[in-house]
């Protein structure tokens, strides 16, 4: 075929006459004529929408990490192909790269060791922190890949990856959201499984668990995350069963139906910080999207966990662990499974990678797992060894492998020093990651390699929240010390009813005065007061009902006070949301509800968040509200000094379903204010101004040490940060009488 093109921009024409490298459903990718960095797609049938797309791609690219550097990291748009005879859209130039092949090949062992059997654990490291970065990249100009997968990420012999196939990402237009309409089941997140990709957009948390999965099998020898051996009764369920229902074999706060894959590495070889970004995706990211770890978080705890690779005494060159292991996982595995993930130049040279031995009888596998050794990692002043430390060997040392020959080839063999890896955008080229031993390694037969890390203990240092729990229990019995003594605290009951009833009583304690926001009590819901501002949703702004004259019901408990907020369509770039205003005049010390979804709620497409804004700044945000997951969430908020109050509701993507509500929102004139029956109602007040029952002083003590022992509790249990403490503080002094 002989096509006449011109470039819309460079306004060069050429022609397309030469074989095509490459072909697909939908385009043909073709040499670009004098030009040999460029290549050129070609549609089948191009659209406006194809056009309008790729424009807006080339007029927003995002920033590529290894820019500068000699490779393309995102195969991006760089001009608009039209036909040379007419103003016709017909396509794209792009970049060419070339030596890569898909990151399957290399996450495989055996295709890995076939063809670039020298790629070795820090290799497959590298690779998954260069493709955290190039996601990253993609995420921080707004775009979502949409359809991540095993394909459209490819890999050079050097680490270094190029996302590809970048027309089919979410891209925001000025008129529109170019959707990504397609996506494979073993790479989609559960709440997208089963789903049609092109109704809906996409957010970064869905590109986040393809994310993790591709560096999943990166570090465990290409076993998908949910493939593991069925331990139930009945039929194991696919891959797309299995992601929907989140049944991850390693999970730990849940019981799944399925063991770790036996012929998958023991996950206590990943990192320890890999391991905890591992379980916040697949564990606590499947009912709350949120909690996802993005391509930022992945690459930052993959550049750590490079800093804290040890080699392994008997073969430095390729067996390299995490430093916390007090063995190497990879001999173990290699003489477990009877094959070398890893292995040896020597073995390459000899023609015995790959080669494992038939079984006289199949056993199955069993999966050991591997001691943590001590770590170094709170201990000041002193720099973490990265080396492994061995005791002297009675065979003597051992002299690391000649170097073996190069041939020339698409994927020539990486060198082994992780030094030699390339580099990603945060670091300079010339800084090494490892420290390799660079001389004879000794390796004892008889004795066990042990990393030497461990500190002496008169040196470690507590974690600082066992510290704050610690004090804090300390200053609280040390006021109940001081009370016992003075003899205020246990009450004496005896003493309190020999009191002469005619005896004046302590002065009672005088609420606030009526003010034009609390004329008649100290507590106002927010329904009685005058919206303005108002921004509704999907429905009408509503009081007492959801719309459609449905009343609001949460828990089969009715809201007649209640806010109904069903919150319109997300879109990409700035998610609306429905919201309404209140004036408070400064008069309101503290916002009490409750947010949820009603009962009316069968089933939520995306959920729901609710934010308060005080004079339009975020004073509080819930977590992730749907009828699927968490149903419900307590809403307390200071509002002190607020004059503007605004309360907000907004979905991430689909608001189908969505009747998100305000249950009894209200006000309290102060934070000590009685509240509504059954919400931490205050004592009753009989005559002469004392509270029902003996021992006020003490009863009052009491609450406030209870309250301080809870604070002290939360801090370790929660570890909550230092404002939340600062905040909990001042409302107990508040509460107390005592100057802030």
């Amino acid at each position: 075929m002989s096509l006449s093109v011109r470039l819309e921009r460079g306004s060069q024409t050429f022609t397309l006459n030469g074989q095509p490298l490459a072909r697909g459903g939908e385009a043909t990718i073709y040499e670009v004529p004098g030009q040999p960095s460029l290549v050129a797609k070609v549609y089948h049938q191009p659209t406006a929408d194809h056009a309008a797309k790729v424009a807006a791609m080339i007029a927003a690219p995002p920033s590529d990490p290894m820019a500068g550097r000699g490779h393309v990291s995102i195969a991006w748009p760089l001009d608009r192909l039209l036909d040379a005879a007419a103003p016709r859209f017909l396509g794209y130039v792009m970049p060419r790269v070339d030596k890569v092949r898909p990151i399957l090949e290399f996450y495989n062992p055996a295709s890995r060791l076939e063809l670039c059997p020298l790629f070795h654990y820090g290799y497959l490291l590298r690779t998954a922190r260069n493709l955290a970065a190039a996601v990253r990249a993609i995420h921080e100009r707004g775009y979502v890949i949409g359809d991540l997968n095993e394909s459209n990420a490819l890999v050079s012999n050097m680490a270094l990856v190029t996302l590809v196939d970048t027309d089919s990402f979410q891209v925001p237009g000025s008129q529109q959201v170019f959707r990504c309409p397609v996506g494979k089941p073993e790479y989609t997140p559960p709440e997208l499984q089963g789903a049609r990709f092109a109704d809906f957009d996409r957010g970064p948390e869905h590109d986040a668990f393809a994310l993790a999965i591709l560096i999943f099998q990166l570090l465990m020898a290409g076993i998908h995350p949910f493939a593991g051996r069925y331990i139930d009764v009945g039929e194991p369920g696919g891959l797309s069963e299995r992601i929907s229902a989140g049944h991850w074999p390693y999970a730990l706060r849940r019981r799944v139906p399925y063991a770790p894959n036996p012929h998958a590495p023991p996950f206590e070889t990943l990192p320890p910080r890999v391991q905890e970004l591992m379980r916040r995706c697949f564990e606590d990211g499947h009912a709350r999207s949120a909690l996802r770890p993005d391509a930022a978080a992945w690459y930052e705890c993959l550049l750590e966990s490079e800093k804290e690779m040890v080699a392994c005494p008997a073969r430095p060159k390729q067996h390299v662990f995490h430093r916390q292991l007090k063995a190497c996982p990879w001999c173990a595995l290699a003489a477990r499974q009877g094959r070398d993930l890893f292995p040896s130049e020597e073995d390459v040279q000899a023609g015995r990678v790959g080669v494992r031995p038939a079984p006289a009888k199949a056993t199955e596998v069993v999966q050991v797992a591997l001691a943590p050794a001590p770590m170094a990692r709170d201990l000041p002043g002193r720099e973490v060894p990265v080396t492994a430390v061995a005791t002297a060997s009675r065979s003597g040392p051992v002299a690391a492998p000649p170097p073996l020959p190069r041939r020339p080839s698409d994927l020539d063999p990486p060198s082994s020093r992780p030094s030699d890896l390339a580099p990603s955008r945060d670091m300079p080229a010339s800084a090494p990651q490892l420290s390799w031993p660079s001389g004879p390694v000794t390796v004892p037969r008889d004795e066990p390699i042990v990393l030497d890390f461990d500190p002496p203990p008169s040196r470690r240092r507590l974690p600082w929240h066992w510290v704050a729990g610690a004090a804090a229990g300390v200053l609280v019995l040390g006021v109940v010390l001081a009370l016992v003594f003075s003899g205020g605290w246990p009450p004496n009951l005896e003493q309190k009813a020999q009191v002469v009833p005619n005896k004046k009583g302590p002065p009672e304690k005088a609420g606030p005065p009526p003010s034009r926001l609390f004329p008649n009590g100290q507590v106002r819901f927010l329904s009685e007061l005058p919206e303005f501002d108002v921004r509704p949703g999907e429905w009408p702004f509503k009081k007492g009902d959801i719309g459609d004259g449905k009343p609001i019901k949460v828990g089969g408990v009715p809201s007649p006070h209640g806010l109904g907020m069903h919150p319109p369509m997300a879109t990409f770039r700035n998610p609306p949301y429905a919201a309404v205003k209140y004036r408070l005049e400064k008069e309101a010390e503290l916002l009490k509800a409750t947010v949820a979804v009603d009962d009316s709620t069968q089933w939520c497409w995306s959920p729901a968040t609710f934010t308060v804004l005080g004079d339009g700044k975020e004073l509080w945000k819930s977590g992730e509200i749907a009828h699927n997951h968490a149903r419900s969430q307590e809403c307390q908020v200071v509002v002190k000094g607020v004059d503007v109050l605004e309360l907000r509701v907004q979905v991430l993507n689909g608001n189908k379903g969505v009747h998100a509500v305000w249950v009894e929102p209200r006000v309290l004139q102060k934070f000590d204010s009685p509240d509504l029956p059954g919400k931490e109602e205050a004592p009753k007040q009989k005559d002469g101004g004392k509270a029902a029952g003996p021992g006020e002083l003490g009863v009052e003590l009491a609450a406030l040490l209870k309250e301080a022992a809870q604070v002290a509790e939360w801090q370790v249990a929660n570890k909550l940060v230092p404002q939340e403490i600062r905040d909990r503080r001042a409302a107990l002094r508040h509460r107390e009488g005592l100057p802030p």
